[in-house]
């Protein structure tokens, strides 16, 4: 390999992988810098030493750009419809639920979550309650089913699941719309703790 310049670099790393870098490589006698896409045997991302966004991602899918494959109830992205509170209860898991205090038909709900492509498990930390809706489940636009929160009696830290197929490895949209209801139920209330997909 050929070296030149105060710090030894090798001949090939032209620019020093810094925007506007070259303030300690000589190229006395080099015109024009050198272009990795130019050597023989090399390609422009040849170097899987060096950070690129995309080498990150496919190598730490599981934390994507700050997002997770959990939620918490209160972490939403934004209300699309009704009025929104948290319920503090010792009777939960993390002793709170998020719920929608409006109670009324179609309230709605968004949060952001990663998942990775192929047949996944979509969980629901909850409750069931006598005043509880049926939720139906939205990734990215596509209803993946619903769950019905509906009880005769109050019933604690359940877990309701789907299994929806993701297409994409990324952060999708995940809603939570109270579209409907048991017919015994009083309400349309739906009952959040968090949510996964794994």
């Amino acid at each position: 390999m050929t070296y030149f310049g105060r710090r030894t670099v090798p001949i090939l790393h032209a620019d020093r992988h810094e925007a506007g870098g070259l303030d300690e490589i000589d190229l006395t006698g080099l015109s024009g810098g050198i272009d990795h896409g130019g050597l023989s045997g090399l390609s422009d991302d040849d170097h899987p030493q060096y950070h690129t966004d995309s080498r990150g991602d496919a190598r730490y899918p599981g934390i994507f750009k700050g997002y997770s494959n959990y939620i918490q109830g209160y972490a939403y992205e934004s209300i699309i419809a009704g009025t929104w509170a948290g319920f503090a209860t010792s009777n939960q898991i993390l002793g709170y639920y998020w719920y929608n205090n409006s109670g009324n038909q179609n309230d709605e709900i968004e949060y952001e979550i990663f998942a990775e492509a192929g047949v996944k498990t979509f969980s629901l930390l909850g409750t069931k309650q006598t005043d509880a809706g049926i939720i139906t489940v939205y990734l990215d636009g596509t209803s993946i089913g619903t769950i019905d929160q509906y009880a005769g009696s109050a019933e604690w830290n359940n877990i309701f699941t789907l299994s929806p197929t993701v297409v994409d490895t990324k952060i999708h949209s995940l809603k939570l719309k109270a579209a409907t209801k048991n017919g015994s139920s009083s309400a349309y209330y739906i009952y959040i703790t968090g949510a996964r997909i794994y």
